[in-house]
């Protein structure tokens, strides 16, 4: 009896040890410092949802993960710092027991230093009454630099907007060039 009670032990500490390795995000609100370490960026993304969601992990140069105070029902765009390098959604929480692995490239995304990195709405749309849900990333471009203009006017005007989610869009470079002539 006392192997397995220190077997519990051993098992609940590491839980502990390795729960400090992934952290929440804190969203950035406007008028907070907007300044970045040489290693840093900022990640814009959308969550579009018909339900509160629990958490959404996010894999890459550091994990960390998205918590259910920013993810409820309707669209929520959240901003953040987080250090520079290759990331991925890894998992959709929908609540404590009921997750989805999201393990393909699709899910990719990377975040530069120095600018606001956009990597798309993230839409995750539950069926009511069944254990299945539609994922999309979608880009939606344009919404994300209306909300940016409306929300984080002075941080637009010293960071530049790149999109890093899957496939390639000029928006934010075009939008740039006609607003330098």
């Amino acid at each position: 009896m006392k192997i397995n009670n220190f077997r519990l032990i051993i098992c609940i500490w590491l839980l502990f040890q390795l729960s400090g390795c992934i952290t929440p995000v804190k969203p950035i609100v406007d008028g907070q410092n907007n300044s970045l370490d040489l290693d840093e960026g900022f990640l814009l993304v959308a969550i579009d949802t018909n339900f509160n969601l629990d958490k959404i992990k996010i894999k890459g140069a550091k994990h960390f993960f998205l918590s259910r105070e920013n993810l409820h029902s309707g669209s929520n765009y959240i901003l953040f710092k987080a250090p520079a390098g290759e990331y991925r959604f890894d998992k959709i929480f929908l609540g404590y027991a009921f997750s989805y692995d999201l393990d393909e490239e699709y899910w990719s995304f990377q975040i530069n230093p120095g600018v606001i990195s956009y990597v798309g709405h993230l839409a995750v749309d539950q069926s009511l009454f069944q254990f299945r849900a539609r994922i999309e990333l979608e880009n939606r471009s344009t919404e994300a630099l209306e909300f940016l203009e409306e929300s984080f006017p002075e941080l637009i005007k010293i960071k530049n907007i790149q999109y890093a989610g899957p496939g390639k869009d000029d928006f934010f470079e075009i939008v740039a060039q006609t607003q330098g002539e």
